[in-house]
């Protein structure tokens, strides 16, 4: 695949040059995404969470993150929380994720 970790940044270069970001992941803008991919980097960015991705197309992607973080936060925080993980990626290497977010407590509800 096209990350490797590295401790405290990813670093992305392409057609856009190089990003960085704080997931520790690398990524050389040349190959789709992959769910495991998008999992690994919400996990690096939100310990605490439980994160499910599904998607097979490479572009288009959901994920149900559910985290103890997300107590008393509206939704747009949430999903700002888990956009953040991602960093550039979102709107390009991502092209749509939908999110469901939720802490344990909404979960077992």
């Amino acid at each position: 695949m096209a990350f490797s970790n590295r401790s405290g940044s990813i670093m992305m270069s392409g057609f856009r040059g190089v990003i960085a970001d704080n997931a520790g992941y690398e990524y050389d803008g040349k190959q789709s995404m992959d769910s495991m991919t998008i999992e690994q980097m919400i996990r690096a960015g939100l310990p605490d969470a439980q994160v499910e991705v599904s998607g097979a197309d490479g572009v288009h992607f959901e994920a149900e993150v559910i985290s103890p973080s997300f107590r008393d936060m509206p939704t747009l925080k949430r999903h700002r929380m888990v956009y953040a993980t991602l960093g550039p990626l979102m709107g390009n290497e991502i092209h749509a994720l939908g999110l469901r977010t939720l802490t344990p407590e909404e979960q077992g509800a």
